[in-house]
């Protein structure tokens, strides 16, 4: 089986989307977990024998929705475009 994992991370709780990409489990997951919850929750899924794609979120490039000081929204926007 192939799936793909999005995760979004946050400091509390991070959302998660898992894509099934075959029949007949087509379908996709979505979840919110702390940190270790999370951790257990993937240590058994990868453990299956999935084959796993996993993207996470690089929030810190996205200098307009990240308060952060000039010299660190300078960079993301460098590395954005």
């Amino acid at each position: 089986m192939r799936i793909m994992i999005g995760i979004d991370p946050d400091v509390d709780k991070s959302g998660v989307a898992i894509r099934y990409m075959e029949q007949p489990f087509k379908n996709t997951d979505l979840i919110n977990k702390s940190f270790w919850d999370l951790h257990e929750y993937f240590e058994v899924l990868l453990t299956s024998g999935a084959e796993s794609h996993v993207v996470v979120e690089a929030g810190h490039l996205n200098a307009k929705s990240n308060f952060r000081s000039k010299e660190m929204s300078a960079l993301a926007s460098d590395r954005v475009s």
